[in-house]
């Protein structure tokens, strides 16, 4: 299935490809792993999928999809820019060992932009 990532701004700022995460300039970023981890392409773990949401480490919102339910309170949101080509995946790098889930905070993360993914 394919996402849209909307920051706390509702900005669209990434889009999935597969599981694969791409800016919209068409530079790949990061991954979803095993329908639950996002990774950087360096294999750092910077996040968690669930619910439509990708949460932070620190159990913070930092973007939500259409689909997202529960959670924060979801802003409106603006038109998606056009997406660029997409350029090829790098060899992507070994996973670090995934962290503990955290207990989810009702708070935006201060990291819900394209940051959020170097």
């Amino acid at each position: 299935m394919e996402y849209t990532f909307y920051d706390k701004t509702g900005s669209a700022i990434a889009y999935t490809y597969n599981d694969d995460i791409y800016l919209f300039d068409g530079t790949p970023v990061a991954y979803i792993y095993n329908n639950s981890y996002i990774y950087t392409i360096r294999g750092k773990h910077i996040g968690f999928f669930t619910d439509g949401w990708i949460i932070d480490l620190n159990g913070n919102y930092a973007f939500f999809t259409d689909n997202a339910y529960s959670g924060m309170v979801k802003p409106s949101k603006k038109v998606a820019p056009c997406k660029s080509v997409r350029k090829n995946m790098p060899i992507k790098y070994t996973r670090e060992i995934a962290r503990i889930k955290p207990v989810i905070r009702y708070n935006w993360s201060t990291d819900s932009g394209r940051s959020f993914f170097e």
